[in-house]
């Protein structure tokens, strides 16, 4: 029998070509979470365990990773494979199952790199909503929980990348030229899909009482939301500055579309430039809020450049100085 490493080089190149290409299905149902789990293995900026986001537990080895480690042959065919992929990109599916849990899954994701161009994400709603705690729910002052699920993907793409369960606090320093957020309208008929304007807690669950249970959130609803948490992270206030650093230094840019077609795109190398000090890293003492804000601020220029996303030259520095303190 002939061997892998026996069959001539152009078919061992078509072969590792179409295992690099490879694309995992996305899930259809969420009745089954086994093999799934929330990860508190980090230590993630979070409010609570694990932020209701659950993971593959052991997720297969990366398509390239396998054949790094068979052989040395093998490893250098499919290093020169790896070269020859137009963009290190990344694929991501996100189902808000039964509005209680986030259930993500890599669909793509053929090699590990620390510098990522493209990262394409959908956001799916399967499953009515059950009993119990929802995510679009706020609570003890804080946002809904949605917001810190949300952020919860965002964070772990960006220190960890598309891996399971951690046993090390590694931070990748990963960055992404390009998040693209694309929400998608259920795949049930039109009229089991809640009006827009009842999808508010209140609202939608006196319309649920009315017409019955089984109504899923409207796609235009969730697009709102996912909208307004960017907002609040790029404008760097009281409460969200800490959280928005991490955008501003480590992606290039973020669009966000429903079914396709963009509804708001920024690119955070202008909206670093632009962003004021608006009584930002509220967990510090208010004297030296302004002189933290100016130097972040350098500072996330200069990660930038670093991790080669673009960057817009910064305003006078002194006008986010004005009146500081030293820290």
């Amino acid at each position: 029998m002939v061997t892998f490493l026996e069959l001539p080089r152009e078919i061992r190149d078509k072969v590792i070509s179409l295992v690099l290409s490879h694309h995992e299905d996305a899930p259809t149902d969420v009745s089954d979470a086994s093999g799934r789990a929330e990860f508190d293995d980090v230590g993630l900026v979070r409010w609570r365990k694990g932020e209701d986001v659950m993971y593959i537990e052991h997720p297969p080895m990366r398509d390239s990773t396998s054949l790094l480690l068979l052989s040395h042959q093998l490893q250098e065919e499919t290093q020169d494979a790896i070269r020859l992929l137009p963009t290190n990109s990344y694929v991501l599916d996100v189902i808000i199952a039964h509005e209680r849990k986030l259930w993500a899954t890599w669909l793509y994701a053929p090699v590990l790199t620390a510098r990522v161009d493209r990262v394409y994400a959908t956001i799916r709603t399967i499953g009515c909503y059950e009993k119990g705690l929802s995510l679009f729910e706020g609570g003890d002052g804080g946002p809904p929980q949605i917001t810190m699920s949300f952020y919860n993907l965002i964070e772990r793409g960006l220190r960890l990348g598309p891996v399971g369960r951690r046993t090390r606090k590694d931070d990748k320093k990963i960055s992404i030229k390009e998040l693209v957020i694309d929400i998608r309208t259920p795949d049930v008929p039109s009229s089991k899909i809640l009006p827009r304007q009842h999808c508010e807690q209140r609202r939608k669950e006196r319309y649920r009482k009315e017409n019955g249970p089984d109504y899923l959130l409207h796609p235009g609803y969730i697009l709102d939301y996912v909208t307004s948490d960017i907002w609040e992270l790029l404008n760097m206030s009281y409460h969200s500055a800490s959280y928005g650093t991490l955008l501003y230094e480590r992606i290039g840019s973020i669009k966000v579309l429903m079914d396709g077609e963009l509804h708001e795109e920024w690119d955070l190398a202008k909206c670093l430039a632009d962003v004021k000090f608006n009584d930002s890293f509220g967990h510090r003492p208010r004297e030296t809020r302004r002189e933290v804000f100016s130097r972040w601020k350098l500072q996330a220029h200069q990660t930038r450049i670093e991790l080669g996303l673009p960057v817009t030259p910064l305003k006078e520095v002194k006008d986010e100085k004005e009146g500081s303190s030293s820290v």
